[in-house]
Formats: C-alpha cells, structure tokens, sequence
C-alpha cells in the first residue's frame, strides 16, 4: 500500500498491531531512494480512535526487517506485503490483509491516514497510558509552579 508521509511517497510494508486493531509498529520503504523507516504508534490517553504516530528511526532494507516477538504471553498480530520476508521468526500471528483501524471518522487499513504525526510519546508508569503530554492524571504543580509526578515527585520538564 503507498501512502505520503511529509510529502514523500512511501509504501507500508510491516504492520504490526496490538489492542485489537490499534498498530504499534509500521515500517515503510521510502518509494525515491529505498530506505527503510520506523514508525511508532499509540493510541493517545488510551483512546483507540485517537492514533497518533511518529518516526524512531530509519535504515536498512525491505529485506531485513527485524520479526516482532511478544511477550508475557501476549501475541500479536502482523501484516507483511508480498514479497517480502522476516528476518528471524515472530511468534506473532500473520494476517493475510492489514486490519481495518478506526479513526474520529473514517476507517482505513492505511494507518497514516487514520494517525496524527508527532513529535513525542510520553509514558506514565502510574497508569501505562501513552500520550502526547505528560499524564495530567497523575502529575501537579508543586507550589513554585513546577510539574511534578504524583508517584515519585520527579520533576518532568
């Protein structure tokens, strides 16, 4: 499947998925010069209809892309386009087709079209919610106005 990401013509080649349908890592092959990237997405505050994804790196081929493997007796579920082939063995499920993901108002197999791209991902160890920001759940100012966990008092930025 092609898809434009900043303006660059790229074809999805590696879904993986976890929590039904929501992805967790895409990689793409970058149509101009070949190169393999790396996305990562979440489901921003734990809203599966909120995807939100952003680049982790880049490199390598199509040929060599890393089989996902699960663990603490979770399996996951991945799309791989024909033709290409894992390196090393996933003890995941294969899907014959990418999964329908749904989105505020539309649904789509191409996770780009249904996620937002960002800059960051933040996790909370308090609750395991990923999100854009830091979990205003657990976090407060102190009372010279810094931002401070609730579990730990850590200062967060």
């Amino acid at each position: 499947m092609k898809t434009f990401i900043n303006n660059k013509e790229h074809e999805v080649v590696y879904i993986d998925y976890q929590e039904g349908s929501v992805p967790h890592q895409v990689y793409t092959v970058k149509v101009e010069n070949g190169c393999l990237y790396t996305w990562d997405f979440f489901a921003n505050n734990g809203d599966k209809t909120d995807i939100r994804f952003y680049n982790s790196g880049f490199g390598g081929s199509r040929k060599k892309i890393q089989a996902s493997n699960w663990i603490d007796e979770f399996i996951g579920q991945y799309w791989l386009v024909t033709g290409v082939k894992l390196n090393g063995k996933s003890n995941g499920i294969k899907l014959e087709k990418p999964l329908r993901i749904k989105g505020y108002s539309s649904t789509s197999i191409n996770p780009f079209k249904i996620g937002e791209e960002t800059c960051s991902r933040e996790y909370c160890e308090e609750c395991g919610c990923e999100s854009t920001e830091f979990c205003y759940k657990h976090k407060y100012e102190d009372d010279e106005g810094n931002e401070r966990w609730i579990h730990n008092d850590e200062y967060s930025g």
